[in-house]
């Protein structure tokens, strides 16, 4: 296939079976992918427990892979990019380090082939655990609007003291602990959630189409 100059299938399943084949992980990956033209190609990945075939994703991971297209930072040029589009693994395989272990394999990969960007979309609550992984807001206006709202849900929906939220975001307000941002009694009160009401109700900021981007 044309776009396997692109990317290899071979290189693909790399990627995710060098994670699956990890001990303490074991999991078996099956790849599908779509020749869209010489310069795009789409790829649906998905894990199944070794021991007893279960799904591991909400859906299969998507990827998209192009050349030629215009880079976010450096919009005079073009080159080859990466689209993340979705990675849900199932809550009980969450916080296991495999999303973290497959970034650094993609990294890895898209460098060898020459690939210059990874570009996503995140939610409100994910894209503070995208920036944690050096992901860069496409518009600084997010990011501008972002860390104000932060200071408002710690305030009044956590109910902590001034001095303890400057404590929290410090002089890296992205660095801020996941905990703070959910509620396990109440999803309603979940920064994602809550933020998205906010908007709503005052017909503001959109939500949950926040670009982020990786130079490579």
């Amino acid at each position: 296939m044309p776009c396997n100059k692109l990317i290899s299938d071979y290189d693909i399943d790399t990627i995710y079976s060098n994670v699956g084949n990890k001990p303490q992980n074991n999991f078996t990956v099956k790849v599908n992918t779509n020749c869209i033209s010489s310069s795009n190609k789409k790829a649906f990945i998905d894990f199944n427990k070794n021991i007893n075939s279960e799904k591991m994703l909400i859906k299969p991971i998507e990827r998209e892979y192009c050349e030629n297209e215009k880079f976010i930072f450096q919009e005079k040029k073009k080159g080859k990019i990466v689209k993340h589009q979705l990675f849900l693994l199932k809550p009980k395989y969450q916080k296991k380090g495999i999303a973290t272990d497959v970034l650094k394999n993609e990294i890895e990969i898209y460098k060898e082939l020459n690939f210059k960007e990874i570009q996503l979309i995140a939610n409100w609550d994910g894209l503070i655990v995208w920036k944690k992984l050096n992901f860069k807001f496409a518009n600084r206006s997010d990011e501008r609007f972002l860390i104000p709202q932060l200071r408002l849900y710690l305030k009044n929906i956590k109910k902590l003291s001034h001095e303890k939220i400057k404590t929290i975001l410090g002089k890296k307000p992205f660095e801020i602990s996941v905990e703070y941002l959910i509620d396990e009694k109440d999803s309603k009160n979940s920064f994602s959630n809550w933020i998205y009401e906010e908007a709503k109700q005052k017909k503001t900021k959109a939500i949950g189409i926040i670009k982020m981007v990786m130079e490579l």
